[in-house]
């Protein structure tokens, strides 16, 4: 059996996704053309390693998924490694309070650099592909755009939600849960890209 492309493997993410080329592309910060020509395999990805981990968060990805369909020596993946903290657990369900360990870290690729780590409790945000036991990576973002999946404090439940975010400023879920945000609410950031349990937890010494 022929071994998967990149450009065969981004499409095929794609899809599963149910985006089409002009989303994902504008997502991605590239033309819809220059997105055409990486799935068709007749240009290879740019030696930015930041377009590979965008597409790996817009498609939902673990960081590093995409690279591994790149050759050993294509540039893109001599980028190192660097931890991110992980704040605590989230509630993609009920709410949560609870702080993680202040040494804990999760690997993630460079272009993650200066985001955060939730671990997800609750299956109330299936249909985005999130479930309980999931890292989020977040970042710093007090103003994000309705569609975003965010993390937010919500006062009257006094714990952290993982919900997405409706023009009209309410937190929405699976579950048909809805809130609308409040002034004593606080929006933390909003999710770039989904962990799956099976990536390494690094812990400092």
């Amino acid at each position: 059996m022929t071994e998967q492309t990149f450009g065969e493997a981004v499409k095929e993410a794609r899809k599963r996704k149910g985006m089409t080329q002009a989303e994902l592309a504008e997502l991605v910060g590239v033309t819809q053309g220059g997105l055409g020509h990486i799935e068709t395999g007749r240009n290879g990805v740019e030696r930015d390693p930041t377009i590979v981990m965008r597409m790996e968060a817009a498609l939902g990805m673990p960081p590093g998924t995409l690279l591994r369909y790149l050759p050993e020596n294509h540039p893109i993946r001599q980028v190192a490694e660097i931890e991110i903290p992980i704040l605590g657990h989230v509630g993609a369900g009920p709410a949560c309070a609870d702080a993680a360990d202040p040494e804990e870290r999760l690997g993630v690729g460079e272009a993650f650099a200066g985001c955060v780590a939730y671990r997800v409790r609750g299956d109330s945000m299936l249909s985005e592909h999130i479930q309980s036991g999931d890292y989020i990576i977040v970042r710093a973002d007090p103003s994000p755009q309705p569609g975003e999946i965010v993390v937010a404090w919500v006062e009257e439940l006094e714990g952290c939600v993982c919900k997405k975010l409706t023009r009209s400023n309410r937190l929405v879920s699976d579950n048909n849960w809805s809130h609308k945000l409040t002034d004593s609410d606080r929006i933390y950031g909003a999710m770039v890209a989904v962990v799956r349990i099976t990536s390494k937890l690094y812990r400092h010494a």
